[in-house]
């Protein structure tokens, strides 16, 4: 079974955000609940191209990495960011972030439907938030803000929007 660019993905993962007026995709109706977000990548080593998917349990906190090719299911209680060294939660993992998974930088390259309205759930609800709080800081602030807090990539794959 093909599955987005993973030709032996065993799971039915789609690519489309939802409606095109923005409103929230019916297969989600409570996104705030969603168990799990879900991602693909891929590692190019010696030995050619190897596939790993990620899940991300919400409520537990811990992630399970299943890697092409191989019949574990490697549980991971948490993982630190590479850059900051401060836990990865939810509010980290979207399309084209960078985590550790295993010791090797991982760049999540796509998601499930699942995962991409929650993402989309809430980039709607704290993006909007985010910017009235830059804008506050503008008041008071002497100095130049820094580009982290300022510049954001804009979101135009599935489940690309940056939370934090």
């Amino acid at each position: 079974e093909r599955c987005g660019a993973f030709p032996r993905c065993s799971r039915a993962m789609g690519d489309s955000v939802g409606d095109a007026d923005g409103s929230q995709p019916a297969l989600l109706d409570n996104p705030q609940q969603a168990p799990t977000l879900e991602f693909d990548s891929w590692w190019e080593g010696r030995k050619g191209t190897r596939y790993v998917y990620i899940s991300y349990h919400i409520l537990e906190g811990s992630f399970s990495v299943t890697i092409d090719d191989d019949d574990s299911v490697y549980h991971i209680g948490t993982i630190r960011s590479h850059k900051t060294g401060d836990l990865i939660r939810c509010w980290d993992l979207f399309v084209g972030a960078e985590i550790d998974v295993l010791g090797r930088l991982t760049t999540l390259r796509h998601c499930s439907q699942m995962t991409t309205q929650w993402n989309h759930f809430w980039a709607k609800r704290l993006i909007p938030v985010r910017e009235r709080l830059v804008q506050e800081i503008y008041k008071y602030q002497t100095q130049k803000l820094d580009n982290w807090l300022t510049w954001h990539k804009p979101a135009k794959e599935a489940g690309a929007w940056n939370l934090r």
